[in-house]
């Protein structure tokens, strides 16, 4: 290692121990942003002899580098954004350049539509994929939801989805209005009075068995059962109440934050398949 480069290094250890904030996680994402930096400027022959050295040129060039080597835009900006915050707490006085100043504009987003086959349940085989793609297009269930219910979770007349078990960690309720609904679950229970898990290894096992019995029919996205939950409980909402007030309760019954992860299924493209 060459005297400059063992400086540089220096200073992204001493740099690093004071820009610790931030979970575990982040921090090990940091580290590795850091000490890689070296390399990549030695890549670029713009070797610093410490970290408050570096122009915005040699920035420029990294970016440039990056991209050449394929990394995501997202990706960038991410070590970017680290770079930053290290220069911030470890360099306070350095002018480190703004997004926009090192050609990092955000690009628009260009979701591309989900895909939704309208098919029957009735069409799967395996009894156990059979019920809980059932789940999910009586309540909108995510998969992950469906295959951890148990049946103390129903009652009342309604499904409580607990906080250990909901994707976003927030407990919701879903009220079983049909008799097809409350039948399925009294099925459920009476075939897995201790749930799924309680017959089977573990989740991550009961969701590949189930994405590839989906896969037989043609399906290729685990939640398509809860995306046709979503189309048809809209169409019920909206001859009810305004599309906002019919938003609003389908996020909640979804357990999203906000009316565009609704909206964005709204707008999948249906391939109907019935």
């Amino acid at each position: 290692m060459t005297s400059r480069s063992a400086l540089l290094q220096k200073d992204i250890e001493s740099a690093l121990a004071i820009a610790n904030r931030g979970s575990p996680s982040m921090q090990a994402v940091r580290g590795a942003v850091l000490k890689r930096l070296t390399k990549d400027l030695q890549f670029i022959n713009r070797l610093p002899g410490r970290l408050a050295n570096m122009s915005e040129a040699s920035l420029r060039e990294l970016i440039a580098m990056w991209r050449e080597r394929n990394n995501q835009e997202a990706a960038i900006r991410m070590k970017i954004s680290h770079l930053r915050h290290v220069y911030k707490a470890y360099l306070s006085n350095y002018d480190f350049p703004d997004n926009q100043s090192l050609g990092l504009n955000r690009i628009a987003n260009t979701e591309r539509p989900i895909t939704i086959t309208n098919l029957s349940v009735q069409r799967i085989s395996l009894p156990l994929a059979k019920i809980i793609c059932s789940l999910q297009y009586q309540f909108g269930l995510k998969l992950s939801e469906a295959i951890s219910l148990q049946s103390f979770m129903y009652y009342e007349g309604r499904l409580h989805i607990h906080r250990q078990v909901a994707h976003n960690g927030v407990e919701r309720q879903i009220t079983v209005e049909s008799e097809s609904a409350h039948e399925l679950l009294l099925s459920t229970i009476k075939a897995y009075p201790k749930g799924f898990l309680h017959h089977y290894r573990n989740q991550h096992f009961v969701t590949k068995l189930i994405k590839a019995e989906l896969g037989k029919v043609g399906i290729y996205h685990k939640e398509n059962f809860r995306h046709l939950y979503v189309l048809r409980r809209y169409s019920e909402l909206i001859e009810l109440r305004s599309e906002t007030a019919a938003l609003r309760q389908l996020r909640y019954e979804l357990g999203y934050a906000r009316n565009h992860e609704v909206k964005q299924i709204l707008r999948g493209k249906l391939i109907d398949e019935s």
